[in-house]
C-alpha cells in the first residue's frame, strides 16, 4: 500500500527538488566538469529531496551496457553487482535507457517483473520506492539517473517532469564536456598538423620529415616508443624511430612476412592490442626486446589518386591581403605543396586564372564557368507592387551587397522608378 500521509512530505520533496535545479543551474554555470555537476546532484538528491540513495549510470551502446559513474549510498556488494549492467537485464534502468521515458515505482508490489533484477537490489538496500530518469542530450541517450526512496510513495507528475528537468541538467553538462573535449581534441590534432607542416616546409629529407612527425606526434600522444617504417621491396625499413627504447631501430629491416608491421601493410588494418602480454600475436615482436604493455599500428596508404583544386577566389588579390601573414605562412605550408601535386587547378572565370597565376602557380589552370545559362540581353518581366532583389551570395564585406541600395537610391534620386 502507498503511503500518503498528508501533502506536507510531497510538498517538502518538490521544494527540495526546486533546490536542487537551482543549485544545478548554478553548478552549469560556474562549473565545466560534468564529474563535480553530477556529484553535486547526487548529493543534492540526498540532502535535499530525501533520497536514501541514488546512483548515476552512462551507457557504452557498443558493449550493450550500462555502468555507474557516481554513486551515494551504494553498499560495496551492490557495486559489485551493478558493475556492468546489461541492457537485457530486467531492471528500472535499462527500461527507462531503452524507452527513453521516466519509469517509476512507488511500491514494491505494484512493481512489474521487467524489472526483476532492481527489486533483488530494493530488498537488499531497504528500497521501497524508486524513479529511473533518462539522461538525454540533443536527441542522444547518454544515460540514466536512478533515485531511491527508504519508504512507498506515489510519485506525481509534477515530480516526474522535475526529476526529468534534473536528468537533462545533468545530461546538457556530460553532453558540454564531450564536446569541449571534441573541439579540445580536434584543436590539438590541427595543432599538430601545422606544427608538421611548418617543421617539414620545403624539405626534400624523406627521414626527417618522418622524424619530425614522430617527434611531433610524442607532443600530443602519450606513447613510451614509435616508428615509421615503410616498405622498399620485399624489406620493411625502419626511417624514423622516437624514444631511446628504438632509437637504435633506424635503418632496421624486416624481410616481407616477418613482424607485426608485415602483419599490418599485407592486411592494410590497423592492429591495436591493450595487452600485448595476453594478445595471441605477441609471438611477432621480436623476442630481443621487452614486450611493450599496448600497441596500434596503423598502415601508410598513398592511393595515388590524382585531385583538383578550386580556389574559389582565394588566390585573388584582395583576399591575400586579409590576415596576410597568417595567409603568408599557409600558402607556404600548405597551398603551394598542394597546388604542386594537384593534376590541374579550376577556375571559373579568365580574372580567377590570372589571380591564380599571379599567386606564382606553375599547375595547368582550367577555366570552367559555373554551370549557368545566362538570359538574353533583353528579358521580359512581370511587374510587380514592389520590386524585388535577390541577392545569390554570402554575406561578405567582398560581395559589396550596400552597392546594389545605394545605386537604388541614386535611381530614385534621378526620378527613375
Amino acid at each position: 500500500m502507498v503511503d500518503e500521509r498528508g501533502d506536507g512530505r510531497h510538498d517538502a520533496r518538490e521544494h527540495g527538488v526546486a533546490r536542487l535545479l537551482a543549485r544545478l543551474s548554478r553548478a552549469l554555470v560556474l562549473e565545466s566538469r560534468p564529474e563535480i555537476v553530477v556529484r553535486a546532484a547526487l548529493d543534492a538528491l540526498v540532502s535535499e529531496v530525501g533520497a536514501t540513495s541514488a546512483a548515476v549510470y552512462f551507457t557504452d551502446f557498443d558493449q550493450l551496457v550500462a555502468r555507474p559513474a557516481y554513486t551515494v549510498n551504494y553498499p560495496p556488494d551492490v557495486l559489485e553487482r551493478v558493475r556492468d549492467i546489461s541492457l537485457d537485464i530486467p531492471s528500472m534502468s535499462t527500461l527507462a535507457l531503452l524507452t527513453s521515458d521516466v519509469v517509476t515505482i512507488g511500491s514494491r508490489a505494484e512493481a512489474p517483473p521487467e524489472i526483476a533484477f532492481s527489486l533483488e537490489l530494493a530488498d537488499r538496500m531497504g528500497i521501497h520506492a524508486s524513479a529511473a530518469v533518462p539522461l538525454v542530450a540533443a536527441g542522444r541517450t547518454l544515460g540514466v539517473l536512478v533515485y531511491n526512496l527508504g519508504e512507498e510513495h506515489a510519485f506525481s507528475p509534477d515530480e516526474t517532469r522535475l526529476l526529468r528537468e534534473v536528468g537533462d541538467r545533468i545530461a546538457t553538462a556530460v553532453e558540454r564536456a564531450r564536446m569541449e573535449e571534441e573541439l579540445t581534441r580536434h584543436a590539438r590534432e590541427m595543432t599538430l598538423l601545422h606544427s608538421i607542416a611548418v617543421a617539414v616546409a620545403g624539405e626534400t629529407d624523406l627521414d626527417m620529415i618522418l622524424r619530425e612527425t614522430l617527434s611531433r606526434l610524442a607532443t600530443v600522444l602519450d606513447f613510451t616508443g614509435g616508428l615509421i617504417a615503410l616498405v622498399e621491396g620485399d624489406d620493411l625499413v625502419v626511417r624514423a624511430a622516437h624514444n631511446p627504447l628504438v632509437s637504435d631501430s633506424h635503418g632496421n629491416r624486416r624481410p616481407r612476412g616477418v613482424g607485426l608491421g608485415w602483419l599490418v601493410v599485407e592486411r592494410g588494418e590497423p592492429i591495436l592490442s591493450n595487452d600485448v602480454a595476453s594478445d595471441p600475436r605477441r609471438g611477432h615482436f621480436p623476442s630481443s626486446r621487452k614486450l611493450p604493455g599496448s600497441y596500434l599500428a596503423i598502415p601508410l596508404v598513398w592511393h595515388g589518386k590524382p585531385f583538383v583544386i578550386r580556389p574559389l577566389g582565394q588566390l585573388a588579390a584582395w583576399s591575400l591581403k586579409q590576415r596576410r601573414l597568417l595567409k603568408a605562412l599557409w600558402a607556404v605550408c600548405i597551398d603551394r605543396p598542394l597546388l604542386r601535386r594537384a593534376a590541374f587547378v579550376h577556375a571559373t572565370s579568365e580574372q580567377e586564372a590570372r589571380d591564380i597565376e599571379a599567386f606564382g602557380v606553375e599547375t595547368r589552370v582550367v577555366v570552367v564557368p559555373p554551370g549557368i545559362s545566362l538570359p538574353p540581353d533583353e528579358v521580359s518581366v512581370g511587374r510587380t507592387a514592389r520590386p524585388m532583389i535577390l541577392f545569390l551570395s554570402r554575406l561578405h564585406p567582398k560581395k559589396r551587397p550596400e552597392l546594389v541600395i545605394e545605386l537604388l537610391a541614386e535611381l530614385v534620386a534621378n526620378g527613375i522608378d
